[in-house]
């Protein structure tokens, strides 16, 4: 009698998880549209501008301080957001940011079909937008993360990863498209009318979430402080800065590999800056798999090698054909590594997830803005070709330190609830 009534709670128990999940499944769902028609805007966007300030400037310098300035300004203001998330909740920051940056995209259109084309201007209107983006993020991520049970969590990660990268590729494919019927206004209005989806994607996601995953106003425990978590999680910080100056910030100059070294059209830029993602979705179970065995170092290390090889071979490329397969093979590198990095750092406590939101974009953007000024300048008096080159050398170099040093960097720095190991 005791074992039946066991059995019967456990099914009870079981049926009221899946019904949970089912629940934050419908909330996700409509958050997930709402943020994978604001990334198509997004991308869109951040694809036509470095093409518009290459063809406007001629300047590699120009493109990519169009890059590094706002990221600069966004680390001021990305621990703060943090900040505001766990201490007061991730709503009322999240709408506010997301209407700002919807304002600034009208104002960014609204300036150019006026005949505008001062990159000052336009620096400023990214850079105003990069600070509020950066305050905005970690909002971002904590309603991501109130959304879904820990039933689901694995799940929708995956989903939300696979969101990304599929907007990765729409982005600037529609990106191009615009650009041939309605010149970058065009492009820089979609991204306005985007970000107001996904405001609307927020507000019906919150409205129907059931009251256990609504986001909370005020963290329920102590919030640790950013210098804690920065130590706790110091190996994976300094590597996601690491790849975000050898990898990332050298593909920022694409645009002018492609219209000042190669002499190709922006609209083919436009096209060739959605390739990466191709890999990066072919990529996104094994990145999972690479996760779950999280602790093998040396996989980290190959992978440093491969996406060395591709930064460098992109610098190398004179031909469309060899650079598509290129792009792919950097975009299904990045995309493991970056899983891989990024995993661990959101398993810290919920308490602490806007700041460890935060510690990502501000090691990312570290890395991003220093050497985007770097790469930019030497790309004017070497050429973009040179320049990409020479990163895939230094990130090659720095896989050889990692593959030397594995067995010290094997040892975990950060366990599953974000205290020492």
């Amino acid at each position: 009698m005791t074992a039946a009534a066991g059995q019967a709670a456990d099914a009870e128990q079981t049926a009221g998880q899946r019904r949970r999940s089912l629940a934050f499944g419908r909330a996700f769902w409509v958050f997930w549209t709402g943020a994978f028609l604001s990334n198509v805007g997004s991308w869109a966007e951040s694809t036509v501008t470095p093409a518009v300030v290459v063809t406007v400037s001629q300047s590699a310098a120009w493109t990519t301080a169009l890059i590094a300035v706002p990221t600069m300004l966004s680390l001021v203001s990305a621990p703060i957001g943090g900040r505001l998330v766990d201490r007061h909740g991730a709503v009322g920051l999240l709408f506010g940011s997301l209407t700002v940056l919807a304002v600034l995209g009208a104002a960014r259109a609204g300036y150019w079909m006026s005949g505008g084309r001062d990159v000052l201007v336009l620096l400023l209107l990214a850079t105003v937008g990069g600070v509020v983006a950066g305050a905005g993020g970690p909002a971002w991520n904590k309603l991501f993360n109130d959304l879904v049970s820990d039933q689901v969590r694995e799940q929708a990660m995956l989903m939300e990863s696979l969101q990304l990268r599929i907007s990765r590729i729409a982005g600037p494919a529609v990106g191009a498209g615009l650009l041939l019927v309605g010149g970058p206004a065009a492009v820089f209005l979609l991204d306005a009318i985007s970000f107001l989806l996904v405001i609307t994607g927020c507000a019906a996601a919150i409205r129907i979430a059931p009251d256990r995953a609504r986001p909370t106003r005020r963290a329920t425990g102590p919030t640790p402080s950013l210098r804690a978590l920065a130590q706790r999680l110091r190996v994976e910080i300094v590597l996601i800065a690491v790849v975000a100056a050898f990898a990332t910030a050298p593909l920022r100059l694409l645009p002018v590999l492609i219209n000042l070294d190669l002499g190709l059209s922006m609209k083919t830029y436009a096209l060739l800056a959605s390739v990466p993602a191709i890999g990066s979705v072919l990529a996104g179970p094994i990145g999972f798999v690479v996760v779950d065995r999280d602790r093998r170092w040396i996989v980290r290390s190959v992978l440093l090698f491969g996406l060395a090889a591709t930064v460098g071979g992109i610098g190398l490329a004179q031909a469309v054909p060899w650079l598509v397969v290129l792009l792919v093979l950097y975009g299904f590198a990045s995309a493991i590594v970056s899983a891989a990095l990024t995993a661990r750092v959101q398993t810290t406590s919920p308490d602490a997830r806007g700041q460890a939101a935060a510690l990502t974009f501000i090691a990312q953007g570290v890395g991003l803005a220093t050497a985007s000024l770097a790469w930019g300048g030497l790309a004017d008096s070497l050429g973009a070709s040179a320049t990409m080159t020479i990163a895939g050398v230094c990130l090659m170099a720095g896989a050889v330190y990692f593959v030397l040093h594995r067995r010290r960097l094997a040892q975990p720095s950060v366990g599953s609830a974000g205290v020492d190991t």
